[in-house]
């Protein structure tokens, strides 16, 4: 679930995102707004049954890991069912490694450099941590 704080003078509004592809109960978001003085207020709920999601909430994150898997796997048979297994395998013990290693190591480079430059141009905005930036850099 992506979450994302909108800040306004006194009040806080929270918008939940779902994503559709893991989305089990037809909630397309949810805000909550919440004052410096009482509880927020929930909307957007469809779902006739509380438990059902909270139940479902302990194990969301390991069922969204599951599909996540599965669809890795039947992506790379897809890409490689065609595949001549002994050319492949020619191919990885004949390449030479240290220039894979430099290649490697010139990607997280720019990857960094890439963090770095976002990190400057979200400074006037937010303050985000390297990690933070270094991570939605690398995801894309």
């Amino acid at each position: 679930m992506l979450s994302h704080t909108i800040s306004c003078g006194h009040a806080r509004i929270l918008v939940k995102f779902r994503p559709a592809f893991f989305r089990w109960c037809p909630i397309d978001f949810k805000f909550v707004a919440a004052s410096k003085t009482g509880p927020g207020i929930g909307f957007g709920t469809n779902c006739s049954s509380l438990e059902f999601q909270i139940a479902l909430a302990k194990y969301r994150k390991y069922l969204e890991f599951a599909a996540l898997v599965v669809l890795a796997v039947v992506i790379m048979w897809l890409f490689g069912r065609g595949l001549d297994w002994g050319k492949v395998k020619h191919a990885v013990a004949s390449s030479e490694w240290r220039l894979i290693i430099l290649a490697g190591g010139v990607v997280l480079l720019a990857y960094l450099w890439r963090a770095m430059r976002w990190r400057a141009f979200l400074k006037p905005l937010t303050k985000a941590s390297l990690r933070e930036v270094w991570i939605a850099t690398t995801v894309g």
